[in-house]
C-alpha cells in the first residue's frame, strides 16, 4: 500500500487553516516529500510522522512557497538527531535552488544534493520527473511503486500534452490555484483554474484526483462544483490522506 499525505493544500495564498505546498508519499520502502512549503514540518507531526522520517525532498521549482519549509525541516532534523537532508531537483532547477538553499539552511546540516534529469531508483521505488509549463522552469514528479503510481503536477498551465504524463496514475495531485473566472491571469502566471483542473482529470482519468495549491476562492468554487461533480475527486487540505 502507498499512503499519500497532503501536508498543505494551499499555494502562496492558502485557505485559512491550511499550509503551503507539500505532499508526503509513503511507499513503505521510502518516504518522499514532494515540495516543502511553510508549515510542512508541523503537518508532518500532526499526521504522525517525525521530521526524520522523509528519506528525501524533491523540489519542483524555485518559487519560495515550494521550499520555504526547508529551514524548519533542517532545524527539526538536527534537533531530532538526524542532521542530514537529501535534496533532489531537476538540474535546471537545482542550479538556482542550491545557491539559495545553502544560504538559508543551518551550516551544521549535512546537505546531500543530487540532480534528477529523468528519474532515480530508490530500491524498488522510482522517482521520475517531467516538464510542465509554469512561469519559471518547473518539473512535476511521479513516484512509481510497483503497480501504484502517484503523480504530482506542481505548478503548471493546462498544456496540451500534460495529461500524457499523468495517464495511469493511481493518485493524481494536480493544482487548481485560481477560480475559473481568472483564466487570463492563470495563463499569464502559469497556473490552472478550477475548470482546467476538472478538464485535466477528465483526460488523465486517474484512480483518485486530489486538488492542491488552492487559494481561498478556488477552494470555494471546487466545494460548490464537486457537490454534483465527478467521482473520485477530493479537495486537498492539510492532513488529508489517500491510499492506493
Amino acid at each position: 500500500m502507498v499512503l499519500v499525505t497532503v501536508l498543505g493544500g494551499g499555494g502562496s495564498y492558502p485557505p485559512p487553516g491550511d499550509y503551503g505546498p507539500g505532499v508526503l508519499v509513503d511507499t513503505g520502502e521510502a518516504r518522499i516529500l514532494l515540495d516543502c512549503g511553510e508549515g510542512c514540518v508541523a503537518s508532518l507531526q500532526e499526521a504522525g510522522y517525525g521530521p526524520c522520517d522523509p528519506d528525501l525532498v524533491y523540489v519542483s521549482h524555485v518559487h519560495i512557497d515550494h521550499w520555504s519549509g526547508l529551514p524548519s525541516l533542517a532545524v527539526a532534523r538536527i534537533a531530532e538527531g538526524c542532521p542530514s537532508l537529501s535534496l533532489r531537483a531537476h538540474p535546471e532547477v537545482l542550479a538556482l535552488l542550491e545557491l539559495e538553499a545553502r544560504v538559508v539552511l543551518p551550516s551544521s546540516l549535512e546537505l546531500e544534493v543530487k540532480p534528477i534529469e529523468k528519474g532515480e531508483q530508490l530500491g524498488i521505488i522510482r522517482l521520475e520527473v517531467f516538464p510542465v509549463s509554469h512561469s519559471v522552469v518547473t518539473y512535476g514528479a511521479r513516484v512509481v511503486a510497483g503497480d501504484v503510481v502517484v503523480a504530482y503536477t506542481s505548478d503548471t498551465r493546462l498544456r496540451g500534452d500534460l495529461y500524457k504524463h499523468l495517464l495511469g496514475s493511481s493518485i493524481l495531485l494536480a493544482e487548481a490555484t485560481l477560480p475559473s473566472r481568472l483564466r487570463d491571469i492563470a495563463l499569464k502566471e502559469g497556473h490552472m483554474t478550477v475548470a482546467d483542473f476538472l478538464a485535466l482529470i477528465r483526460d488523465a482519468n486517474p484512480g483518485v484526483a486530489v486538488a492542491v495549491h488552492l487559494s481561498p476562492e478556488s477552494r470555494r468554487e471546487l466545494v460548490e462544483k464537486l457537490r454534483e461533480g465527478p467521482p473520485r475527486v477530493v479537495i486537498g487540505r492539510r492532513g488529508l490522506q489517500v491510499s492506493a
